[in-house]
């Protein structure tokens, strides 16, 4: 249970992008050819940026429903079980795409 503290706190701080974009760092530095470093730079820029904007739109969608939920008490339960499931969701899927279904390169190799 403690290992899901942590992998949430890391999710929700950014600290794993910010230890992929290492590592993407690390191994493009390895790379000679100037074409396939410019590509694989590319590939892992946009892979980072994705998985920081699911993120934020989970975080937002949840602070939104978390506004709506002061505003219109009556519905509380409905507001409040939304913004859970908004900001749940986020981070459901970006695990479930770039951890599962397209983990990283080096997230392969290691998995072997």
């Amino acid at each position: 249970m403690a290992n899901i503290a942590t992998e949430m706190a890391k999710r929700i701080t950014l600290i794993d992008l910010v230890q992929d974009v290492k590592k993407a760092k690390e191994v493009s530095g390895n790379i000679k050819d100037p074409l396939t470093r410019t590509t694989f730079d590319s590939h892992y820029l946009v892979r980072t940026l994705n998985r920081g904007l699911i993120r934020i739109i989970g975080d937002l969608s949840a602070a939104g429903l978390g506004y709506a939920a002061s505003l219109d008490t009556e519905q509380l339960p409905r507001y409040v079980a939304a913004a859970v499931g908004a900001f749940a969701g986020a981070y459901l899927f970006d695990h479930l795409v770039y951890d599962r279904l397209h983990p990283a390169d080096w997230k392969k190799k290691d998995s072997k």
